[in-house]
């Protein structure tokens, strides 16, 4: 009796390790409790993230230390890549002076003459959920590319514009971001570098004394529900030894009434 019960302590002495060895090295859970990346991802999804991930790609999704409190998880998109001159121009991204081919799940604010009545029948909108921003003269609402265009098809393009206001972060940079043995002078300060070092570095350069070499690569982030994401538009870069891991599927999703069963096992 004592031998079996020695021989099932060892089975799940080393079960637990391997499923600790499992989650600290090559894979984890991590719920998202926002939708600044919606509809890629929405509040409620548990998404299984990759540690062990190939090098870092443009436009797929990651997990990675905040630059503001490493003990919190983000997920956003990575959009630019170490050495990449990465502009934003009324919510259009550039990299290396070329707009950058974005899928059309992208959410930005719009202003339209239409009222919700009016929306409402040409896309589904819920006028309960974060779609809405404004319901005067001139509404505000939250919209991706392809219920822009559906409007645009059924009401004429003078039917709904982008709201290209400074509060909706439409427009960043141009900047370089920032690749292992590049150089920053102080003689030539940019917010956006300093902020990349004494992030890493915990210093801050006086102007026109002394240069920086970093010594590994960065990365820029987005979240897809632009108006609705703190993300590298706000708190700059994010280091290479902050990243957590790929975003791979989506491995459950919960929502306030039982289980988003749509969004089960969905590729990311």
């Amino acid at each position: 009796m004592i031998k079996k019960i020695s021989k099932w302590v060892i089975v799940l002495i080393i079960t637990a390790i391997s499923v600790y060895l499992l989650r600290v090295l090559i894979i984890d859970i991590y719920i998202v409790p926002s939708d600044s990346m919606n509809n890629a991802i929405v509040s409620g999804d548990y998404i299984v993230v990759q540690k062990v991930a190939p090098s870092m790609s443009r436009n797929d999704i990651y997990v990675f230390k905040s630059p503001k409190n490493w003990n919190v998880n983000l997920v956003k998109r990575c959009v630019g890549l170490p050495g990449d001159t990465l502009e934003i121009k009324n919510t259009v991204i550039y990299i290396n002076n070329k707009p950058l081919l974005e899928n059309s799940d992208i959410y930005q604010v719009y202003k339209s003459v239409l009222t919700y009545p009016d929306l409402k029948k040409v896309i589904p909108i819920d006028m309960k959920g974060y779609q809405i921003l404004s319901m005067r003269d001139t509404s505000q609402y939250v919209l991706n590319d392809t219920e822009v265009k559906q409007v645009r098809l059924t009401h004429g393009n003078s039917s709904i514009e982008l709201d290209n206001n400074k509060r909706y972060l439409t427009n960043y940079g141009p900047a370089v971001i920032p690749y292992k043995g590049m150089i920053y002078y102080s003689n030539n300060p940019n917010p956006y570098y300093s902020s990349a070092i004494k992030q890493i570095d915990a210093i801050e350069l006086t102007k026109g004394k002394g240069s920086y070499i970093f010594q590994q690569d960065f990365y820029f982030f987005l979240g897809d529900n632009r108006p609705y994401s703190e993300d590298s538009r706000t708190w700059g870069f994010v280091p290479e030894q902050s990243i957590v891991g790929r975003a791979t599927y989506i491995a459950f999703s919960k929502e306030k009434i039982g289980i988003n069963w749509d969004r089960l096992f969905n590729k990311l």
